[in-house]
């Protein structure tokens, strides 16, 4: 294993020298103005305007992006001759996506006409080159940087569980992961930075090791359709995008404060960016802090305290051959693990350290209120370093991506443990990607490429969850697509092999994923899309090797060595309708998953549940399965009230075993319930003479109750349904002092509600004798400030 790492590494940084060292194509520049249309009433068409809000025009591919000026003027320089694809921005506007051809000087006029209806923002996703959501075949959700801005009062992972097909698995306020479509864990890539995130995601209580703040955009693709960031995208890619830094000003600064009334959560954000020349910057840094979370049921749940920060440093050289980055992202959480253990009288209980001696205590209000984690507490560390370099000669053009990822994580039961943690695991993790892209004719482009990894899991505690492993990924894939007329196509294959060795055992995978669909345009803005996608995905070290005590899942966990890979295929239909002041998007799909694997809970031989160290015992297990389901969304801005904006989403999937015979196991475990999305929002562009972009917002998530559970062995139980009302508003203020001004006030679980999300692992927490109900219950009203200053 080592030899082929040398090889594949060594190959790698061949690569990067010679063509670093090669004179290619000329630069060119990008000149051109934005003028801007407004809607009126009582005219059928749009008029122009005097006004020249905010716009930016960047090209992800080219890592590229600036605003325009007073005048509605931009300039981009250091632009690789040949054809790039362009996006032009601003708020309460229609973006605009062109290709352009540039030669040595080319000058544009872009005309952005004002918004109606939300619209689908542009994606780069699993393709060659940025593209448009209604032309790829795909099944897509994009949520754009206006809704990060506005929304960061929740993180990164439940805003996106407000979209139609998303969920997330949690465990109290400060994990959280993802769930497209009823998989998650290792089925899901999350990719940051151009590159897979490698911490430990088969864990239940292991968030995903991103900093929440400065995001720009996120795309997210339903289904195993992605074959440029490696197999185990079964369920789907998580793709988050960092905004790109405006060269024509050497320093762009933007601070962020926070205040979540709940647990007192305290957040802060630093941005700074900017660039000359050739190069471009981006600093960021940001921290949370927050004490015990509270509910009308459980009060103050003990131990439910976190903090984390995070720090992000990234340099762009852009040149004629086109552009090379070094990044390097930390992330750093400390949390309290939350046993739910209490008295008979319904007090939470934790263990202190008194005389020596080890005590389960009770807890007063005034120790919740303390932004100082109990025990027993977790301590991540994620660090991560990235090579990002694309080079353009003639039609084609190469990219070539390598990364380092460092992930540590630490358990303590008490703080004498601390420079002995029980747990203590080390990740490292070395990716690379190269892809070649080119075009065949006008209407045919393609990519061939590789992807891999090399990863190395080493346990420095007293305890070992899961085994010292070292594996080694290697994948190659091509992909083609094209149109003709109003039919756009594409298609795509990969092949993986994984070697992998722990203790005295070594496996070795291998499987073929791939895709192919198109997307039929039948009428003026009205979409079909069709696609089939083939996913593949080997069993994960968690799996293959666990043998202990999962303190945050609450039970003891044992792998199976001799598990089999998943693989599925999944077939989506997607219909897009838009008119002028309505839209319409359904999708229904089915993914048939061979050797699906999952966690059981085992029993003894007298046919009661079995325990290890006072823990419920777990085994993991494969059956094949189906899961089924639609997702349904409209968005009607009824005329002629330009301000209002009325939406709907409902999503629903079902999964079963094939051929079950018990009813207490046929249903896939994990499965979120049916969910109705309701928003009414109001935008008024200007309101007097110091807000703008005043939006008032109110939400109602309806969650449904579920009943289809894997009942055997106690391993689910059934949640009831709950609704959430949640309310916004947020407006830009015009300040002098400041370049920008964002204040968003929130508040979400308005009424207070009591419920337990389906997916919460804090479900299965010890029975309250109290009161008679079993687990601890999610956050209750919380209401959120948040202050943005532009410099």
């Amino acid at each position: 294993m080592r030899v082929r790492s040398i090889l594949i590494f060594s190959g790698i940084l061949l690569t990067l020298f010679l063509f670093g060292s090669l004179e290619v194509s000329a630069q060119s520049c990008l000149k051109g103005r934005v003028v801007f249309k407004k809607l009126e009433l009582k005219k059928t068409e749009a008029t122009l305007s005097n006004e020249v809000p905010p716009a930016d025009i960047y090209a992800n591919d080219l890592q590229v992006g600036t605003s325009i000026d007073s005048l509605g003027r931009f300039h981009i320089c250091d632009i690789p001759t040949g054809e790039h694809v362009f996006t032009v921005s601003s708020i309460g506007y229609e973006s605009v996506r062109f290709t352009l051809k540039t030669q040595l000087d080319t000058n544009v006029e872009i005309v952005l006409i004002q918004r109606v209806l939300e619209t689908a923002e542009l994606t780069v996703t699993g393709i060659t080159r940025s593209g448009d959501v209604k032309t790829n075949a795909q099944a897509l959700q994009i949520i754009d940087a206006r809704v990060w801005q506005r929304n960061t009062s929740q993180g990164l992972i439940q805003l996106l569980a407000n979209q139609p097909g998303i969920a997330s698995i949690n465990t109290g306020a400060a994990i959280a992961k993802p769930v497209i479509r009823g998989l998650g864990y290792n089925r899901i890539v999350t990719v940051s930075d151009g590159v897979r995130q490698e911490g430990q995601q088969w864990g239940d209580e292991h968030g995903i090791e991103i900093d929440d703040f400065g995001i720009s955009k996120v795309e997210v693709l339903k289904g195993p359709g992605s074959l440029m960031y490696g197999s185990d995208a079964i369920a789907g890619v998580i793709n988050i995008i960092d905004p790109l830094p405006d060269r024509k000003q050497l320093i762009r600064g933007k601070v962020m404060l926070g205040y979540q009334s709940n647990n007192g959560q305290r957040n802060t954000a630093a941005v700074l960016s900017g660039g000359k020349n050739r190069w471009s910057y981006l600093i960021r840094s940001s921290s949370k802090d927050a004490h015990c979370y509270q509910n009308a049921r459980d009060g103050y749940v003990a131990n439910s305290a976190f903090n984390s920060s995070a720090a992000k440093a990234i340099i762009t050289t852009h040149r004629k051959w086109g552009y090379s980055q070094i990044i390097y992202s930390g992330y750093r959480m400390n949390l309290g693990l939350i046993e739910g253990e209490r008295d008979s009288l319904g007090r939470f209980l934790t263990p202190q350290m008194v005389n020596g001696q080890l005590l389960s205590e009770i807890n007063t209000d005034s120790v919740y209120l303390l932004y100082k984690l109990q025990y027993p507490q977790q301590d991540i560390l994620h660090q991560k370093y990235v090579s990002n370099t694309r080079i353009y000669f003639g039609k084609r053009n190469l990219k070539m991506v390598y990364a380092y990822q460092e992930n540590v994580r630490k358990e303590m039961a008490t703080e004498f443990q601390r420079n002995a943690p029980d747990l203590w695991m080390r990740l490292r993790t070395g990716t690379y990607q190269l892809q070649l892209n080119g075009e065949t004719t006008k209407k045919m482009s393609w990519s061939i490429g590789s992807s891999g990894m090399l990863q190395a899991s080493k346990n420095f505690g007293a305890e070992e969850l899961i085994a010292d492993y070292r594996l080694l990924d290697a994948g190659v894939y091509g992909l083609l697509y094209g149109n003709w007329k109003s039919l756009y196509w594409q298609g795509g294959l990969r092949y993986d092999h994984r070697w992998m060795e722990w203790q005295s055992n070594q496996k070795e995978f291998g499987g073929v994923s791939g895709s192919i669909g198109s997307s039929y345009q039948f009428a003026k803005s009205h979409y079909v899309k069709v696609n089939v996608s083939k996913g593949y995905r080997s069993p994960n070290a968690a799996e293959l090797t666990s043998n202990g005590v999962h303190e945050g899942a609450l039970r003891y966990e044992i792998g199976n060595a001799r598990l089999k890979p998943e693989s599925s295929i999944q077939t989506d239909v997607q219909l897009m309708l838009n008119w002028s002041h309505f839209s319409l998007t359904s999708s229904l799909f089915q993914n048939n998953v061979h050797n699906f694997i999952y966690i059981n809970r085992l029993e003894n031989w007298n046919f009661t549940d079995s325990n290890l160290q006072g823990m419920p015992v777990f085994e993991f297990k494969e059956q094949d399965a189906i899961l089924r389901g639609f997702e349904l969304q409209y968005d009607y801005h009824p005329h002629p009230l330009d301000w209002l904006h009325i939406g709907q989403s409902l999503s629903y999937v079902t999964a079963h075993f094939v051929g079950a015979t018990n009813t207490d196991q046929y249903y896939l475990p994990n499965i979120p319930p049916m969910r109705l999305v309701s928003n009414v929002q109001a935008e008024f562009p200007k309101f007097g003479h110091y807000l703008q972009d005043l939006e008032l917002g109110v939400n109602y998530m309806y969650v449904w109750r579920q009943t289809q559970i894997y009942s055997a062995f106690q391993t689910e139980t059934n949640t009831k349904g709950y609704g959430l009302l949640n309310a916004k508003v947020s407006a830009k203020m015009n300040i002098r002092w400041f370049e920008s001004l964002d204040v968003v006030v929130s508040g979400n679980n308005l009424l207070n509600t009591v419920y337990q999300d389906h997916l919460s692992r804090l479900k299965y927490a010890p029975l309250n004798t109290a009161n008679g109900y079993s687990g601890v219950w999610n956050m209750g009203r919380n209401i959120s400030v948040q202050v943005m200053i532009g410099i």
